[in-house]
This record gives structure tokens, sequence and C-alpha cells, in this order.
């Protein structure tokens, strides 16, 4: 499966590479980008994949708001 939310966070974000999404400074420069994508353009299965990456947990949740939710905790947990 191919998943098009990393290649468009990764195009749309100033990264050298899409790892550096998962340092706390860079993730939180970034959120606001991610958190404004419309829930119309990429899948349900996108998002928990891309919520995988950053964090390296996996994610059970039934909606696209809760991984926005989810990412948006994330971000005020890291240090």
């Amino acid at each position: 499966m191919e998943y098009k939310l990393m290649e468009y966070i990764y195009n749309n974000s100033r990264n050298e590479c899409l790892s550096e999404l998962r340092k706390p400074d860079v993730l939180r420069y970034s959120m606001n980008m991610i958190l404004n994508i419309s829930e119309d353009e990429f899948t349900l299965d996108d998002w928990k994949y891309t919520y995988q990456y950053i964090t390296g947990k996996i994610i059970e949740v039934n909606t696209i708001k809760d991984v926005k939710q989810a990412l948006k905790e994330w971000t005020h947990m890291m240090k």
C-alpha cells in the first residue's frame, strides 16, 4: 500500500528528510500544517500509518479526527 499522506507532508514541509518529523521541535513546527490537512484528502489508514511513523506506536481509532487529536497530544508530551 502506498501512503500518500507522508509524501504530502514531506513535500509541504521544509524538512530535508521525513524522519525529521520524529524530532520534537520539527514536529511542533510542522503540526499546524498537518492538522490543517483536509480529512477528505487521505484515508484513515494513511493517517494511522503517519501516526505510527511519527510516534512508533500503533493507533486504534475510527476517525481521522481522532488520529489528529492523538498527534496533537503526542506533540504536547514530547520533550
